[in-house]
């Protein structure tokens, strides 16, 4: 079910469980930087969601985490009450084969799963 209010569609989080296994400024990779690494229920493979209907805009390879990035095709409220475009980045997912650049999903349409692709420590 998407979530709209008026022209704007509200935010969901891409995974059902949050556990943070790395946060900002992490004791890795995150020094300085404004990222989180998420794990979901029990460790295992959990799959993850699209936030809001969204564009896969350019992906890169295993070496680099398999970095998917992706924009809102609509404005979205943040948790601030800005109204805005979104932009994503998603790594780690050991299976990026289905985000060919242009492709959309739908919000809360699963697109991946949490993985262990490039430098994941969690």
């Amino acid at each position: 079910m998407t979530l709209k209010n008026g022209n704007y569609e509200l935010l969901r989080f891409p995974m059902k469980m949050m556990n943070i296994t790395q946060g900002n400024n992490g004791q890795f990779s995150h020094q300085g930087v404004n990222a989180l690494d998420i794990a979901g229920k029990d460790a295992g493979i959990s799959p993850t969601f699209a936030p809001c209907k969204m564009v896969i805009k350019r992906k890169e390879g295993y070496g680099q985490g398999n970095a998917v990035f992706a924009e809102s095709v609509d404005k979205v409220m943040f948790a601030d009450g800005t109204v805005d475009y979104a932009k994503f980045m998603f790594l780690h997912d050991n299976y990026t084969g289905d985000f060919a650049v242009g492709r959309v999903f739908q919000q809360w349409e699963e697109f991946g799963d949490e993985g262990t692709a490039g430098y994941a420590t969690g």
